[in-house]
């Protein structure tokens, strides 16, 4: 479906492609028609085809460089393998049997392959120089390729399916479990084997194994920034433990409704708060099962898998309901109010469900302390509390998370905390510190939460007046690329984030066009952010860019007009949630909108609104704005006030930190003592 798509049609070989094969592979300088006859009309033009029935014949004889010319032995009458399958096997059975073993033992290692397992677990204990004996013949009957010293790949991944299908099961798993074995003994990085050892262990017939290893290559992927890797580990892993979930978003969503209508049968009319009190969960199996999807549901957000995270949340919630609660149970509450405003529920609900999840975990111990506060300091607190508020809950549950058992959701904590800290209004200089700080502990745990603290400290220093140019995130240390290249991966959350950033920029250094043109962008992935900070960031950053870069053509202006009056409803309406956080955005919308539209005394009254406002909650970073912009709407009318308002401007913007802004409003001030 996109535009930088190049489609490329792979037609069959012609008769002069065929021949023109044989001669290459044979060494031929001439093809017999009686042989190109018979290979189109067996393998019917397929390239893989047509080398694999070639190479058959003339290693049992039917295929013959007679003076330069190939053809078919005798009276020409040979019988030809009708697959490609076929053939391959055709080829395996010139083999001897030491040749063959050894060809099996590889297409259980996979592929690639190295010499070196191959001989720790042939099953007759040859030697690895015997081995590489047996290696060398098959290179030279390629059916395996060398790719550096010591290791191979198959010619094609058919050759391996029918190596591995010539084997008895008992034989496949033996050589699954040696295998398993021998990386689990091996001190290679574990990491990049936990995948593979799930492999082997599944197929060995231990699925207790095959499951801890695919939960746990789940994990390391989404910490390495590989969301949709580590969805389909957990999902694996689930569907192991008899919890299954459906993966394709048409499917997902026609059996939503009765998932949703099996929850409201079975809250029965209670409410959130009224699930403390449900039974304990016995039910070890189904227990797992939660746990892995729980633990995949971060990274079906991030790759923007939004039906299927839905799903999850909601099949955990239903289990929770019918089996019971285990210990498990806050971090459903949690991933279930994160859901809830996605399908169109108040935000209170979520929040009550949220509450809900940390009431219990505080009464569980605190177990699942790290991932509860992250959800709600990452999704709900700020529709109902002051921003701020969230920092020491943050704080907390990343103390939680660092020293106990949940790393990754520590990382997340400090993600929200540094996010929260930059939202909030703090200093520049206390942002930057906070995502240095944070960026230490987080280490190499999760790539997507140091993305976060990279991110805010990057976008203070240019706010500061510290990187190489207004909108940019790049100093003398660090390149704006390496946040850039996010936008590159399926890190859909993560890459909105890095849209906001350069739309706040963008739109502060008075590039209205290209703040525009980012908010754009970051609102295409909504989807992955919905609930977040970022979620308000956007709306009002969106629509203050919009005012700001409002066209003259009547279609195209009301066009835009109407745009932005819908951003300025959500804002009202987030506001009556929590008018600390998100009145004063509301109010500095709707002075500029006053002000395109040619009501300077309801702009006015609008932009001191979004000052006293802004003010009072700590949100010194929106006072500065509505004072210039209540200064800029002034201008004309009365130069005085204008500059009063320039003056307040920069000093909100000095205390902030945002010292080049600050700079340029002093000037302003200055250039506006006469009357304009």
């Amino acid at each position: 479906a996109g535009t930088d798509v190049t489609e490329i049609r792979l037609a069959p070989l012609t008769p002069a492609e065929v021949g023109q094969l044989v001669r290459v592979q044979l060494g031929a300088t001439d093809v017999d028609d009686a042989v190109g006859t018979l290979l189109l009309d067996t393998c019917k033009g397929n390239p893989f085809f047509t080398v694999e029935v070639m190479k058959g014949l003339a290693q049992r004889g039917a295929l013959l460089v007679t003076d330069g010319r190939a053809v078919l032995a005798g009276d020409g009458r040979v019988e030809v393998p009708d697959s490609i399958q076929a053939a391959i096997t055709t080829r395996l059975d010139g083999l001897s049997a030491d040749q063959q073993l050894t060809l099996k033992v590889a297409s259980v290692v996979g592929s690639p392959f190295e010499s070196a397992v191959l001989a720790r677990v042939h099953p007759t204990g040859r030697s690895a120089e015997a081995i590489l004996g047996d290696l060398g013949e098959l290179r030279d009957r390629d059916l395996v390729v060398p790719i550096e010293i010591g290791a191979f790949t198959f010619n094609h991944a058919l050759t391996q399916e029918v190596a591995y299908g010539l084997m008895m099961g008992d034989q496949r798993r033996d050589l699954h479990r040696a295998v398993a074995r021998y990386y689990e003994e091996g001190e290679e990085e574990r990491d990049a084997l936990f995948p593979i050892l799930a492999h082997h262990w599944l197929r060995a017939e231990n699925a207790e194994k095959a499951v801890s290893y695919l939960t746990r290559a789940a994990v390391s992927s989404l910490a390495h920034g590989m969301p949709r890797e580590a969805v389909d580990h957990g999902v694996r892993a689930a569907g192991l433990l008899g919890v299954t979930l459906e993966i394709d978003p048409a499917k997902i969503r026609a059996i939503l409704p009765g998932e949703l209508g099996e929850i409201e049968r079975l809250m029965a009319g209670r409410r959130p708060a009224d699930l403390a009190g449900l039974p304990e969960l016995i039910d070890e199996a189904i227990g797992g099962g939660i746990g892995i999807v729980l633990q995949s549901m971060p990274s079906a957000h991030q790759s923007l898998q939004t039906e299927l995270f839905a799903m999850m949340a909601i099949r955990n919630l239903n289990l929770t309901l019918r089996f019971g609660a285990g210990f498990l149970a806050p971090g459903v509450y949690a991933m279930y109010s994160v859901v809830l405003r996605g399908l169109g529920a108040d935000s209170a609900t979520a929040y009550a469900f949220s509450e809900l999840a940390r009431s219990v975990d505080a009464a569980n111990g605190g177990i699942l302390a790290a991932v509860v506060a992250f959800v709600h300091v990452w999704f709900n607190n700020h529709w109902h509390q002051p921003l701020a508020s969230g920092i020491p809950i943050a704080r907390a549950g990343a103390d939680a998370g660092l020293a106990g058992p949940d790393p990754l959701y520590g990382s997340f904590n400090l993600a929200a905390a540094t996010t929260a800290l930059a939202t909030s209004g703090a200093p520049l200089a206390a942002v930057i510190a906070s995502g240095e700080a944070d960026l230490v502990r987080i280490g190499p745990r999760s790539a997507t939460a140091a993305f976060h603290c990279r991110l805010e400290a990057q976008m203070a220093r240019a706010l500061a007046g510290a990187t190489r140019e207004p909108t940019s995130l790049s100093d003398d240390v660090f390149d704006e690329q390496e946040l850039a290249a996010m936008a590159q991966t399926s890190n859909f959350n993560q890459t909105a984030y890095y849209h906001i950033a350069k739309l706040r920029l963008a739109y502060l250094a008075g590039r209205a066009g290209e703040a525009c043109i980012w908010a754009e962008q970051a609102e295409v992935l909504l989807p992955s952010f919905a609930g977040q900070p970022g979620q308000g960031e956007l709306a009002i950053l969106g629509a203050l860019a919009r005012l700001a870069a409002l066209a003259t053509e009547p279609i195209d202006r009301s066009a835009t007009l109407e745009t932005v009056r819908g951003r300025l409803a959500q804002l009202d309406a987030w506001s009556a949630g929590c008018p600390a956080n998100f009145a004063h955005k509301a109010a500095l919308v709707r002075g500029e909108l006053a002000a395109v539209e040619g009501d300077p005394r309801a702009a006015d009254a609008a932009f001191a609104e979004a000052i006293a406002g802004a003010l009072e909650h700590g949100f010194v970073q929106w006072a500065a704005l509505a004072a210039a912009r209540r200064g800029l709407a002034l201008r004309k009318t009365d130069a005085t006030a204008a500059r009063i308002q320039f003056a307040d401007a920069a000093a909100h913007y000095r205390a902030w930190g945002a010292t080049p802004m600050a700079n340029e409003l002093d000037a302003l001030a200055g250039r506006n003592a006469a009357p304009v």
